[in-house]
């Protein structure tokens, strides 16, 4: 995936408490090429401040819940991002070319 798609996912997510009133909890964790896990976190800031790295992730993974669950899909939808649902996480790839798009 382009750093173009990395920084819309980053900014629909990071930016979300101006669109809703009152935020929603989003977490997500990511594992780069290098196989380093990170731990699950609800501050996007963080993810955004690793835009130079970005080109490095696996894979992002996002927790859905019931309150969070139509904003994070209809987002992910939106920006058209390679990944997959199971159970309740969202994994979007960012170098995996065999998989659906969302």
């Amino acid at each position: 995936m382009n750093n173009t798609k990395w920084n819309e996912l980053f900014l629909a997510f990071y930016e979300n408490d101006g669109k809703r009133g009152k935020s929603l909890a989003v977490f997500y964790r990511t594992k780069e090429r290098s196989g380093n896990i990170s731990c699950w976190s609800n501050e996007w800031e963080l993810f955004g401040s690793q835009f130079p790295f970005w080109k490095n992730l696996e894979w992002l993974q996002i927790q859905l819940s019931d309150e969070n669950r139509p904003f994070v899909l209809d987002t992910l939808k939106r920006i058209h991002v390679p990944g997959e649902i199971q159970d309740s996480i969202v994994t979007v790839y960012g170098y995996r070319q065999d998989c659906a798009y969302l």
